[in-house]
């Protein structure tokens, strides 16, 4: 009956030439959308647009889509056309939506008079549409499963062929990193709770000398340096990056969903760990190599520091336990492919995101420091980059060397967050069960010779 109604309605205001759904009117979209989906079936343009919006929904966003919806309507636009306008349009909105809460204001109009024309410019919103994050099914996928182009990811599939080198190495000693154009660097420190517990935990005087090395290792323009560390290390590490980059650093925090809390060792277990971010432009950069490259966002040091924040970075589930080699499995406390993609797909594509040479190789590196059993690797390679890692550790050295070499069968951003089937049990789980088992064939012979 509802449904009727909008129609009639609808057909009436048509017969009049629009009727008052003008400018001024907040109701002329949502009728308009009954009809769309009435006579075109445009599921794309359902009322998932306004779920998305949130707080931003308002007169102007009504009386957009009511423009659009009319021409497709009238014909003058086909429903993918109008569907993927209006997909920009929401998405345009939810980038102004990050900005202002990053910027900790209440409107957009208070963001425009807050900072300089360029972070509101139409080019710059362009720009950061391909940070939003995207999900996986739901209603936001599902509102817009009849377009045949999806919305932009971080994604990037292009058919490379990565290069890879693991190294035995340390902070203090990289002559056997080659010199290449690094443009980022992820380091997964060794993380300070006390002196007693973790004597080898890095420190910051340990951080100015690689920032150094790294620096002169690299040929690329410009890069970026990631540092996962404990909250007791993260002002200092701030401190040291922010006095060498020539950008500001920033903190960021990352929630480990799906953890199992320890309360004999919270601070180890804790559900949020944190890292520090650091740009670089090098001074002798000359030309064009100077300005701050497309793939830093055209970050402004100056004024942007609290926009910024709206690259904190989300929840991410914990990695399961699963076995690699030699009994030994990945610990909860690795870091996710999917965090660790994020994080390189950000910050550290370089000014030639996707390029690569006549053998199929991609032109940037990534620096895997202290690599452990090389997830970041593994993620860079994910991301079409080459990967160099280094381990002081001859053991870690040959385990990341192992999953590389396996590096199509290794588990991706989705499989390692899945356990492993009850039905497959372990290899501990085989020789519990034959150890079980022989214990209770003895048993069964001793009851057999007592009865005798």
């Amino acid at each position: 009956m509802l449904k009727m109604f909008f129609y009639l309605q609808m057909e009436d205001e048509v017969q009049r030439g629009g009727g008052d759904h003008g400018a001024g009117s907040s109701r002329g979209a949502g009728i308009l959308v009954e009809e769309a989906q009435f006579l075109h079936n445009a599921k794309s343009m359902g009322m998932t647009f306004w779920i998305n919006l949130g707080g931003l929904a308002g007169e102007a966003e009504f009386d957009k889509v009511d423009t659009y919806l009319r021409q497709i309507i009238n014909k003058e636009l086909s429903v993918k056309e109008g569907g993927q306008m209006i997909s920009q349009f929401k998405k345009e909105r939810m980038v102004q939506k990050h900005l202002v809460s990053a910027a900790g204001l209440q409107n957009w109009d208070e963001f425009k008079a807050e900072f300089t024309p360029y972070w509101s410019s139409q080019e710059k919103i362009e720009s950061l549409i391909g940070c939003l994050p995207s999900t996986q099914g739901g209603a936001r996928r599902g509102g817009e499963a009849g377009l045949e182009d999806d919305e932009p990811t971080h994604e990037t599939n292009v058919p490379m062929f990565p290069r890879w080198k693991i190294v035995k190495g340390s902070m203090n000693d990289m002559k056997d990193v080659p010199r290449l154009p690094f443009t980022g660097t992820i380091i997964d420190c060794n993380y300070a709770l006390d002196k007693e517990k973790t004597p080898d935990a890095m420190t910051k005087e340990e951080v100015q000398p690689f920032l150094e090395s790294f620096n002169a290792k690299t040929t690329a323009p410009a890069w970026t340096v990631a540092i996962f560390c404990g909250f007791v290390q993260q002002n200092d590490f701030l401190e040291v990056i922010d006095n060498y980059c020539s950008g500001r650093a920033e903190r960021f925090f990352w929630h480990k969903q799906n953890v199992n809390m320890n309360p004999n060792k919270t601070v180890r277990y804790n559900d949020v760990e944190c890292g520090v971010l650091g740009y670089h432009v090098k001074s002798d950069a000359q030309g064009e190599s100077s300005k701050k490259p497309e793939w830093m966002f055209n970050f402004d040091f100056g004024e942007g520091e609290r926009v910024s924040r709206a690259s904190l970075l989300r929840g991410f589930p914990v990695v399961h336990p699963m076995f690699k080699r030699d009994g030994k499995v990945v610990n909860n406390h690795q870091k996710p492919q999917a965090l660790l993609m994020e994080l390189i797909q950000c910050h550290m594509l370089g000014d030639t995101p996707g390029k690569k040479d006549e053998n199929g190789h991609p032109l940037n590196w990534i620096l895997d420091a202290c690599c452990g059993v090389g997830s970041t690797s593994m993620a860079a390679m994910r991301c079409g980059m080459n990967a160099i890692g280094f381990d002081h550790d001859q053991y870690m050295v040959s385990s990341a060397q192992q999953r590389l070499i396996n590096f199509d069968a290794e588990p991706d951003q989705h499989a390692e967050l899945k356990p492993k089937s009850k039905s497959e049990p372990t290899a501990k789980g085989k020789e519990a069960a034959t150890a079980e088992s022989e214990e209770e064939d003895l048993d069964e012979d001793e009851a057999d010779e007592n009865d005798e």
